[in-house]
């Protein structure tokens, strides 16, 4: 459910069976934005331009958004990345060799705000 349609295809074959990739696009597209925090030891907590962002699918850990937080209308550590694919996703930051990685609620909303701490 929730498919936009797709281009249609013309699809013959005279072989007794046949396989063709067809795209699916998702009939929404999901805004995910937030700040990512650094703790590094013994220092207090800022906001960290230049981590990394991933956003992988589900159990299948398919990798559907990448960028870098960067200062976004004036707020240091910022990221924000749309993609089609509604459902339930991992966040990922990195920064400095140090991670943190973390599983929102399943996501609805077209625009959702999550802000990883390294």
């Amino acid at each position: 459910g929730n498919y936009k349609a797709g281009t249609p295809q013309a699809v013959s074959t005279t072989a007794a069976a046949h396989t063709q990739d067809i795209a699916l696009r998702y009939g929404y597209t999901i805004t995910l934005s937030g700040r990512v925090f650094d703790t590094p030891p013994g220092e207090s907590l800022t906001y960290r331009n230049g981590a990394t962002v991933i956003i992988t699918v589900e159990s299948r850990g398919l990798e559907v958004a990448r960028t870098t937080s960067s200062t976004i209308g004036g707020n240091a550590g910022s990221y924000r990345v749309t993609f089609d694919h509604p459902g339930r996703f991992r966040i990922t930051a990195s920064f400095d060799g140090r991670s943190h990685s973390f599983e929102p609620a399943r996501i609805t909303t077209p625009t959702t705000t999550y802000s990883p701490t390294l």
